[in-house]
């Protein structure tokens, strides 16, 4: 298990409300669905052959200095899909990585257009 540490956490200024959005949409989604619960449907053949393929490809824009946001997340989502639920905790890893990703692409996106919330960039995160 990792650390947590908020000020860390709080480094960027929008990631606050970021995540706030992210839950809004969960919240948003549980109002449309409800609970759901789904089989995974990961983990064949086909989804690990692709796994490989993105990895590689993002490691080659790498090395190129062409890689890209659809590279970082198109290998993270491929590496879950290529995972199964087999006790392991991989699934959920691969999962959260690809929750990470997301988040990141949307704090460059608000800092490429100039998105900031003043208001939470003077919070102060008392331990």
């Amino acid at each position: 298990m990792t650390d947590f540490n908020p000020v860390a956490a709080a480094a960027h200024p929008n990631r606050l409300r970021i995540i706030t959005e992210a839950l809004q949409e969960r919240l948003n989604q549980d109002r449309k669905w409800g609970l759901q619960n789904h089989p995974d449907g990961t983990g064949a053949t086909a989804d690990k052959t692709r796994s490989t393929k993105s990895r590689t490809a993002a490691d080659k824009a790498a090395a190129d200095g062409t890689l890209t946001w659809k590279h970082i997340l198109q290998e993270e989502v491929d590496e879950a899909f290529a995972e199964t639920d087999d006790g392991t905790s991989a699934l959920r890893t691969e999962l959260l990585q690809v929750a990470a990703v997301a988040l990141a692409w949307v704090e460059a996106l608000d800092r490429r257009t100039g998105i900031h919330d003043a208001a939470l960039a003077n919070i102060h995160i008392v331990e």
